[in-house]
């Protein structure tokens, strides 16, 4: 008879039992870290303009009026850009502050230069009117003084969807003080129009056909699935804080393989 004894792991003490167990998830989280940071690392390195392809930009951030520029203002412009261009952080938009008031913009994949215009200059002004009684038409630019109802900045969440026909549209929700607002607007307009503008113009002017309590909506159209992807995703970063314009554009073809 051999000498020799081997411990199974089943007689082993609770404080080895544990020790092993805590190496080896130590050893999933190192392992799960390392592959995050590669991840990150390759996409950084192929997710670029210079190997996809794509459109670089310089934007200009222009002072209201007359006023003073402020440099948070401009700050706030690049972070809107990031959630706007990359709401997922997968597509490795590179967005860096040149200057005082100009921003350089690298959107991998991105060949259309009109698309790119669109949403980078966007402003994602989103506003509810009080038309008076009137059927707006889209396209239709309201006067300076039409009553607002409500704007983006209300809004706690947006989403792309269909409305009752199937056809691509918009569904919001106000937040908690704006539900209110616009249950008591509508329960007190039935049959009347209330109009939709997005970036200064109309888009939508339903007929309101009940109050609407809950806060929650649907903006309806002639849209295609792309324009809702893009006032989502502008009405999601926000309102851009300062008008942009571009000063610089290039589209840079992918590299041959």
């Amino acid at each position: 008879m051999s000498d020799n004894f081997q411990q199974d792991s089943a007689s082993q003490p609770p404080a080895a039992r544990n020790s092993s167990l805590f190496s080896t998830m130590l050893i999933f989280i190192v392992l799960v870290i390392v592959f995050s940071a590669a991840r990150i690392i390759f996409i950084r390195i192929t997710k670029t303009v210079d190997r996809l392809g794509g459109a670089r930009v310089v934007v200009e951030c222009l002072p209201p009026n007359t006023s003073i520029l402020k440099s948070e203002k401009v700050e706030m412009a690049a972070h809107a850009l990031k959630k706007r261009l990359d709401p997922k952080n997968e597509l490795n938009v590179r967005i860096e502050r040149k200057g005082d008031r100009f921003i350089s913009i690298d959107i991998p994949g991105m060949l259309d230069e009109s698309e790119a215009r669109s949403l980078i200059v966007d402003e994602g002004k989103l506003e509810f009117f009080d038309t008076n009684g009137v059927r707006w038409e889209d396209g239709y630019i309201p006067p300076k003084n039409t009553p607002v109802i409500l704007t983006g900045n209300d809004l706690e969440s947006v989403s792309a969807g269909s409305d009752n026909y199937g056809h691509p549209a918009v569904h919001f929700q106000f937040k908690k003080d704006a539900s209110v607002m616009f249950g008591k607007y509508t329960s007190r307009n039935i049959n009347n129009y209330m109009a939709v503008s997005f970036n200064g113009k109309i888009i939508s002017c339903p007929v309101i056909t009940s109050a609407i309590f809950g806060g929650s909506g649907i903006i309806s159209g002639k849209f295609t699935k792309d324009d809702v992807q893009r006032m989502v995703g502008s009405l999601t970063a926000g309102q851009m804080p300062v008008k942009l314009k571009i000063v610089e554009m290039k589209i840079i073809k992918p590299k041959k393989k």
